[in-house]
């Protein structure tokens, strides 16, 4: 009430405020296909948890805790590129984050479907449906590495039929 720093009703709050500059790398294996993302955009969504678990926990899942920050970016028609953003290093609670990036989106031509599901998109290059699938791998406390490539497998449909047989 007598504090002459603090004018109309504010209020003084200390907080750790240092930043930290948090990496995306961007690969894709496809070399039949790699003058073929002209029309692709991507979309990365950096991800954040306290380094420390709540509830006395001794340590994360490699899923648990994840949630997304407000920081997205969007590349298109690249090879390869390496994508940074600067964010504070704690949360308002004053607790040490760690980071990694997600794609979160896989765009073609101007469409705005996401054609991103379960890890794993088609995409419609050289008259083909090439089907891809992500890998995120974390290089580093800082530096999360993406690499798109093309599936390994080839989706049949068979019938079979038994000669003979009756039900």
């Amino acid at each position: 009430e007598n504090n002459r720093f603090v004018y109309h009703g504010g209020t003084i709050s200390n907080r750790l405020s240092d930043q930290k500059t948090v990496y995306v790398e961007k690969s894709w294996n496809a070399s039949a296909f790699q003058s073929e993302f002209q029309d692709v955009r991507v979309e990365f969504t950096l991800q954040s948890r306290p380094v420390v678990p709540p509830d006395g926990a001794e340590s994360w899942g490699d899923e648990e805790g994840w949630e997304n920050t407000t920081t997205t970016v969007e590349k298109a028609g690249f090879d390869e590129e390496e994508t940074s953003a600067t964010v504070p290093a704690y949360d308002s609670h004053g607790q040490l984050l760690e980071f990694r990036w997600v794609e979160s989106g896989i765009y073609q031509g101007d469409s705005t479907e996401n054609l991103l599901q379960d890890g794993t998109f088609t995409l419609t290059q050289d008259g083909q449906q090439v089907k891809y699938r992500v890998k995120e791998e974390q290089r580093g406390a800082d530096t999360t590495h993406i690499t798109n490539s093309i599936a390994d497998t080839l989706d049949y449909e068979v019938e079979k039929v038994w000669d003979g047989f009756t039900n």
